[in-house]
Parts: C-alpha cells; sequence; structure tokens
C-alpha cells in the first residue's frame, strides 16, 4: 500500500473527525495487522472500488461508538447501541469515505465507495485477503482504528 493511497484517508479522518467532534484526533503510529483480526465490538466496513480496490474499517469499542452517536446527534444521551444510534456511526464512516473519494478525484483517481455496514458484536473476526495497514485515531471520546485493506 502507498503512502499516498494512505493519506487521503486520514486526512479526511482528521478533516471528519475535527468537524464533528471540534478537535482533530492524533494518528497513532501505523501497523499491520495479522489476518484474520479480531475487531473492536463495533465496525463500519465501506468497500472501495476502482482506482483503488478493497476496503476500509473503522472500528472502535461500544462505549466509544455510544459517546460519538451522541455528539453526532446533537448530545442526545445514547446509552444503548440501536438503530439510529448504529446510523449515526454509519454515517461518519460514511462521511469519512465521501471525503476520501473526492481527496482522491482531485488527484485525478476515481474510487466508489459502498454504503456503510455497521457490524456490532465481541467476536467478530477480519480477514481481507489483503495486507491490512492499521491507523489508531487518538480521540477526546477514545480511541478507534482505521484498517485499510486496499491495492492498485
Amino acid at each position: 500500500m502507498k503512502a499516498e493511497h494512505v493519506n487521503p484517508f486520514l486526512e479526511a479522518a482528521s478533516h471528519v473527525i475535527g468537524s464533528l467532534f471540534g478537535q482533530e484526533p492524533n494518528i497513532g503510529h501505523l501497523f499491520l495487522r495479522q489476518q484474520p483480526y479480531r475487531a473492536a465490538e463495533v465496525s463500519v466496513l465501506i468497500g472501495v472500488t476502482g482506482h483503488l480496490r478493497g476496503q476500509f474499517i473503522i472500528t472502535m469499542q461500544s462505549e466509544i461508538a455510544k459517546g460519538i452517536a451522541s455528539q453526532m446527534m446533537g448530545g442526545m444521551p445514547v446509552t444503548e447501541l440501536d438503530e439510529l444510534s448504529m446510523s449515526a456511526i454509519g454515517e461518519l464512516g460514511n462521511m469519512i469515505a465521501g471525503n476520501t473519494s473526492t481527496a482522491f478525484a482531485d488527484m485525478g483517481m476515481n474510487i466508489d465507495i459502498t454504503p456503510p455496514t455497521v457490524l456490532e458484536g465481541s467476536q467478530i473476526k477480519i480477514s481481507s485477503g489483503s495486507t491490512t495497514l492499521a491507523v489508531p485515531l487518538h480521540m477526546s471520546l477514545g480511541d478507534i482504528e482505521l484498517a485499510l485493506s486496499l491495492r492498485d
């Protein structure tokens, strides 16, 4: 995976998170995930096609997902991950994906994204069939991880 393919995802995530929550996340040390790997309790899966193919996943613990959903829904308390709060979490992924798609278009590369799929559970294992680069994003609400499995 090339740096010029990773950076648009990181820039989009920083921009979206900064706009929604008032502060950009601190980007942690990138590392490779072994396949298959266990995801956190809540994951947003978005497929990528076009100049790049694969997927990216935003994964987080349930309590962090509740905090993010609450903020995205105007501060409404979220005590359980129901359909509405899961939709808000999916929209976070959709916003990052949309911004990433625009950044690639500005670079002359077209990518298409699938609608987000939100997964919840403590036993979710992910195997993408290709190298997965994981990027921790540290926020005041807690840490999330962006996992990229992309190829040209």
